[in-house]
């Protein structure tokens, strides 16, 4: 259950009985220097959730060449968050430095997003947002944390999302 503010008065709260799930999936195919990956999530909820709640992604891995927590519709340069979204990535990756663990990656990434349901009359419902990139880059890998430094062409994008051709990103491995 999340609380929120009630809509008939400000001054009490309200419960808003609510499923968020997220996952991360990952295939590695060592023979070819291949990785296949996803991440997936989505917020089920009978009413609009507070954007706190809400899904904040954007950069590396999920969505790269999109600003960090920003993949999604934005209200007077606010990042509403997104209900639900999708991510795909093919990297191919080539050994640079071995012995520590930094590689060089070449990659495709692409992602949907979706906001369904708002408490922000601003919003225009529902709005979707997707982007393609392709890019190249460094991978540092240390212990259970990941580093890449990346470049990246955003070969499509949804309109009004902020985009950048350099990027660093940390994640878990």
């Amino acid at each position: 259950y999340l609380f929120s503010k009630s809509k008939q008065n400000d001054k009490l709260l309200s419960f808003i009985p609510a499923l968020k799930v997220q996952t991360n999936i990952s295939k590695f195919i060592d023979s070819l220097n291949l990785k296949f990956s996803g991440s997936g999530g989505c917020i089920i909820a009978p009413e609009a959730v507070p954007f706190n709640e809400k899904f904040k992604v954007g950069g590396a891995p999920i969505a790269r060449g999109i600003e960090n927590h920003e993949f999604g519709p934005t209200f007077a340069n606010f990042p509403s968050g997104i209900d639900a979204f999708a991510s795909s990535t093919i990297e191919f990756f080539t050994p640079l430095f071995p012995q520590v663990n930094l590689n060089a990656h070449f990659f495709v990434n692409g992602a949907i997003g979706a906001n369904l349901k708002s408490n922000n009359f601003f919003d225009n419902l529902p709005d979707y947002s997707s982007v393609l990139t392709f890019g190249t880059g460094l991978v540092f890998r240390q212990g259970g944390i990941q580093v890449e430094l990346n470049t990246q062409i955003p070969y499509y994008f949804s309109e009004g999302l902020k985009t950048v051709k350099y990027q660093i990103g940390f994640s878990p491995v």
